[in-house]
């Protein structure tokens, strides 16, 4: 560990064996759909939670604990190489996994919502679940976290016994609890239930590896048809959005960690982050946000008051039975970030891939038809350039925003051209 050392903010010198060096994640790592491993963190010693989060297509890493982050020592040293060759290092970088990824299980199935696959239909399993709600002690549970049977019902909540929990393997329940779990369905927008989520049924003496599961292939999102509203309030678990629904703000969702968010279902213009107050420094909240703006969405967090000094709404809703949210705050302020040379061209590089990819076809329409939009397009690239040459972090920040927002504008020209029915 004598080799990594902090400079502005971000860790240097943390490699790939250093991270499944660390004895707690040798055989405890978890990979989710989108490519992110989860992992006990090596920084600060973390053993009660996966907080360690690892990109597995570019190298990059949080902790939404210790707030660790940065890029490993290989992926660095990849895009070191490709620029001394003149190549385009964020595409190759991105399009490939690391080598600690060759030699692990990896299912394409996980990646299946990627490539178009159907998702797993589990609406008869929920029903089946459903049925069992109604004096079972996942009914009682719930009552006990403040939501009544009718809400719960409504939103199609259900209880699974101790042995039927779908996932199997060699005949047993994977992730046996005792007194078995309620159910919660990810939905997709128009409420076909995709998968199911198993939040074991106890308080303090529930093993946290045992807590939480979700049943194998591609996810939705809690309450998923909300996505559709123009505004709504995110959650990463499913008790916070029912709180919020159960004090009248019916367009609240759970999207199951920071990586669950689907935006090519996310029709809303408007999205207010309901962070845990424990969680309001994660790092992978505050790339979401940004990803959000990058998009076009007005983004805003909910403000402390409405916590009340709890942590999460849940236990707002719990110990006050009330939830008022009020006027929406502004994106959390963060501290200045200081210029790191290194980076930010590599996030330069990685925003000039992200609009290849979503307005390539646009752009070849409008140095065709509109030339003077291509001319607008340079001149943001240009400021976001004069702010890397003085090294300032704040207006390059914000000139890629302008950046992002001048291809908006592009799209909508093309959008109204389209429907005049001509491009000349």
């Amino acid at each position: 560990m004598s080799n990594w050392r902090t400079q502005n903010g971000y860790y240097k010198g943390l490699s790939e064996a250093d991270i499944f060096g660390y004895p707690r994640n040798q055989f405890n790592y978890k990979i989710n759909r989108a490519g992110w491993v989860r992992l006990y963190c090596p920084v600060h010693g973390g053993d009660r939670s996966l907080s360690f989060a690892l990109n597995a297509e570019n190298g990059f890493f949080s902790c939404w604990q210790c707030g660790v982050q940065g890029f490993t020592v290989e992926a660095t040293e990849k895009w070191k190489e490709e620029q001394r060759q003149n190549k385009k290092g964020p595409k190759d970088l991105r399009s490939s996994r690391p080598s600690f990824m060759l030699n692990k299980t990896y299912s394409k199935e996980s990646l299946a919502w990627k490539q178009g696959t159907d998702f797993t239909d589990w609406s008869h399993a929920a029903e089946v679940f459903q049925f069992r709600f109604d004096g079972s002690i996942a009914e009682r549970y719930v009552k006990w976290r403040g939501i009544s049977p009718e809400v719960a019902k409504k939103y199609g909540l259900g209880f699974c016994p101790p042995n039927e929990w779908p996932n199997k393997k060699n005949g047993k329940t994977v992730m046996f609890w005792k007194r078995g779990r309620v159910v919660f369905p990810h939905s997709d927008l128009d409420g076909r239930v995709v998968n199911l989520y198993g939040r074991a049924i106890g308080v303090d003496d529930v093993p946290v590896k045992l807590k939480h599961t979700h049943l194998p292939g591609p996810r939705g999102i809690f309450n998923a048809p909300a996505c559709q509203e123009d505004t709504i309030f995110i959650c990463e678990g499913p008790f916070d959005a029912l709180s919020l629904i159960s004090a009248g703000y019916t367009n609240s969702i759970a999207i199951f960690g920071a990586n669950g968010l689907r935006w090519e279902w996310l029709k809303s213009k408007t999205l207010v982050f309901c962070l845990d107050q424990d969680a309001t420094g994660s790092r992978a909240w505050k790339e979401l946000a940004m990803e959000a703006k990058l998009r076009g969405k007005q983004v805003y967090w909910l403000d402390e008051e409405v916590y009340q000094g709890c942590k999460d709404l849940n236990e707002v809703w719990v110990n006050t039975g009330f939830i008022k949210v009020g006027s929406l705050g502004d994106e959390q302020k963060q501290e200045p970030i200081p210029w790191d040379d290194e980076l930010n061209q590599m996030e330069y590089e990685m925003t000039i891939d992200f609009f290849k990819k979503e307005y390539g076809d646009i752009e070849k329409w409008a140095q065709q038809f509109d030339p003077e939009l291509i001319d607008v397009l340079a001149t943001c690239e240009k400021r976001v350039k004069l702010a890397m040459r003085i090294k300032d972090t704040e207006m390059f920040r914000q000139q890629l925003l302008e950046w992002n927002h001048a291809y908006k504008t592009i799209v909508q020209v093309y959008k109204e051209v389209a429907a005049g029915g001509s491009s000349e």
